[in-house]
């Protein structure tokens, strides 16, 4: 893959975005860590680090054998579980924004802005969670673009909270 001028920006920008979420988290309360997959537009596997019981970091990647591009975001969320109450039901409706980026083997790569919006029901009895999630995007590097990822997944919880 030929990196250039262009694939160096776009990975000084997901180092910085890197920085700014590991100070973001430095002091989190929850310690809980989520690991699962997602499907849809796009698909791929998925992560997300509590920083309190409302808010959270959301980490994506994806990649594609065919077209030789790799795709991942990465957005800062917050949770309200207020919004639709359920007899013994945990959901939370999330919304939050992040950044995107696109590399590709031809130099088409992309990088632009998104705005996550979601539904996360959350099972009782076993540390997992199912969740819904539309999230316009822009696209502002090369060239300015919109588009809508729509995706369902599935997260295993692992505590990692030290004491």
């Amino acid at each position: 893959m030929k990196w250039g001028d262009r694939g160096m920006r776009i990975i000084h920008g997901l180092v910085m975005l890197g920085v700014m979420l590991i100070s973001f988290t430095a002091n989190a309360e929850k310690g809980e860590f989520d690991l699962g997959i997602a499907v849809g537009s796009p698909s791929g596997f998925i992560a997300k680090y509590w920083t309190s019981e409302r808010t959270a970091i959301d980490i994506f990647g994806e990649w594609s054998f065919n077209s030789n591009e790799y795709k991942a975001h990465a957005d800062v969320l917050y949770h309200d579980f207020d919004k639709i109450k359920m007899d013994d039901l945990r959901i939370a409706f999330y919304y939050g924004g992040g950044l995107r980026v696109t590399i590709t083997d031809n130099g088409d790569d992309e990088f632009g802005l998104r705005i996550p919006f979601g539904l996360d029901y959350f099972f009782s009895d076993f540390p997992a969670d199912i969740f819904g999630e539309l999230a316009p995007s822009v696209n502002v590097y090369p060239s300015t673009n919109v588009g809508l990822d729509v995706m369902i997944g599935i997260r295993y919880r692992f505590n990692i909270k030290r004491n």
